[in-house]
């Protein structure tokens, strides 16, 4: 049975749509990868050190503002951080689409904090000097496995 053709109408719309994505998001934006982070526990996405150079003043001025709302309203760190807005949040936001609500997360989510990915499982090793996954025991460049260290 032949494919059935579009209405004129219909074409002309999926034109339309694809002209206007293309006119709204005109630079194709590598996505960030995302990885698990051991500390929060989740995937998410990590930045790279371009992204970092962003980000990172954003957090010191948050970390300064945290601080001086603390001191003059004389409230928690909890409710401070429940109350305040974080432009390094708003920023990690704009560059990953993973909605971050706390500031002091974003010190662990970047890619040079890390080693590279593990050749067995994908993981990122939990320090660039790691010589085993802490995932799965792999060796660095090697395919043989090692018994992860007793806690």
């Amino acid at each position: 049975m032949p494919s059935q053709l579009l209405p004129p109408q219909a074409e002309q719309r999926q034109v339309a749509a694809r002209r206007l994505l293309d006119f709204l998001y005109p630079i194709k934006k590598k996505m960030a990868k995302t990885y698990h982070c051991w500390r929060c526990g989740i995937p998410v996405p990590m930045l790279t050190d371009e992204e970092w150079d962003v980000v990172r003043p954003l957090l010191q001025a948050d970390i300064e503002h945290i601080k001086s709302y603390r001191e003059e309203s004389g409230v928690g760190l909890r409710e401070a951080l429940d109350t305040l807005r974080f432009k390094a949040c708003e920023k990690y936001f704009e560059l990953t689409g993973f909605k971050e609500t706390d500031p002091n997360a974003l010190w662990h989510h970047y890619l040079s904090h890390y080693g590279p990915e593990c050749s067995s499982c994908g993981h990122l090793l939990r320090t660039p000097e790691a010589f085993y996954c802490a995932n799965c025991g792999q060796e660095k460049n090697s395919t043989e496995k090692v018994a992860a260290p007793d806690r």
